[in-house]
């Protein structure tokens, strides 16, 4: 997934449940003092201010992250007993605010947001380099929880971070589910865009994922003509990328890639484009995806009546 985590509000979802409760504290962890702080460290993000402010950042954000952290250990090995909730301020659970600046744009140096990693014992237990899901850390493809604290953007993600392909085989089999059922479109959006920039999945579940996703677009209304999303948010867009970049390693998505473009464009009346899609499936994928190409011929042969 590169660095993305499947956010959603877990408790809606039921996944904290009341016998994980909060150890009752007289102390709020955060105040309107943590938001004014992020706010004015967003106005003011260089060395020179951090330096005056930081006794505010460490009373402020800093101290009661940590002292939530540390809360949050018992709770969370009731979920498992694997899940590592560690207040040390260097080498824990809670991200540097420090920005790391030698590869990005974005040269400000500190982040206007707190954040911390509840890891499973995994990414820690594994050197470097021992396995192809390996990292600094461990394990690149065990679960963790995210916790994000910013002015207007307060939320817990859970999620993993590069899956194995059987991990994305079974999230895109459940975005599928979810799809069909039309119970969670948003959700299995998540999951469609995960699997599909996720090189470890393998080209034929990347294909998988662009037409799911494209297939959630049609659904609500993003077939052909977009409106208030970007350029290529829209169904065709998805629908032909598993040919345009994998082609004939994944032969079957890509000829259905290419049928159901050409439905969603007859379908908007677009029958030249329509042809276009269905001509070059029949050309590219007359050997490799002969069911397709049979659909497609029967489909063009309609586009003129």
């Amino acid at each position: 997934m590169g660095h993305r985590q499947r956010s959603c509000k877990l408790e809606s979802r039921g996944l904290i449940r009341s016998s994980y409760a909060m150890p009752k504290t007289a102390t709020p962890y955060f105040t309107p003092a943590t938001f004014k702080f992020l706010r004015a460290l967003a106005r003011n993000n260089n060395r020179e201010w951090f330096a005056a402010h930081k006794p505010e950042y460490e009373q402020h954000l800093r101290a009661p992250l940590l002292r939530l952290i540390g809360d949050l250990a018992e709770p969370l090995k009731k979920i498992s007993a694997q899940y590592v909730a560690n207040p040390k301020p260097v080498g824990g659970s809670m991200f540097r605010i420090y920005r790391d600046t030698r590869f990005g744009g974005d040269k400000t140096p500190y982040k206007s947001w707190a954040s911390a990693n509840f890891y499973h014992q995994a990414m820690r237990a594994m050197v470097r380099g021992t396995d192809g899901n390996s990292g600094m850390m461990g394990r690149l493809d065990a679960p963790s929880f995210y916790l994000h604290i910013q002015p207007g953007e307060n939320y817990v993600g859970g999620g993993l971070w590069h899956p194995h392909v059987a991990d994305a085989n079974y999230g895109i089999a459940l975005a599928d589910e979810q799809s069909a059922q039309g119970s969670d479109l948003d959700d299995a959006k998540a999951i469609y865009a995960a699997t599909m920039q996720n090189p470890q999945a393998g080209v034929r579940l990347q294909a998988k994922a662009m037409l799911g996703y494209g297939r959630i677009l049609d659904k609500t209304g993003h077939a052909v003509s977009p409106t208030a999303v970007g350029p290529n948010d829209f169904a065709v867009f998805y629908y032909q990328q598993p040919n345009l970049l994998f082609g004939p390693a994944a032969p079957e998505e890509s000829a259905e890639g290419l049928y159901d473009a050409g439905q969603a464009l007859a379908t908007a009346g677009r029958k030249a484009d329509a042809k276009k899609s269905y001509d070059t499936l029949i050309n590219t994928y007359g050997t490799t995806a002969p069911d397709w190409t049979d659909k497609a011929k029967t489909a063009e042969a309609t586009l003129g009546q």
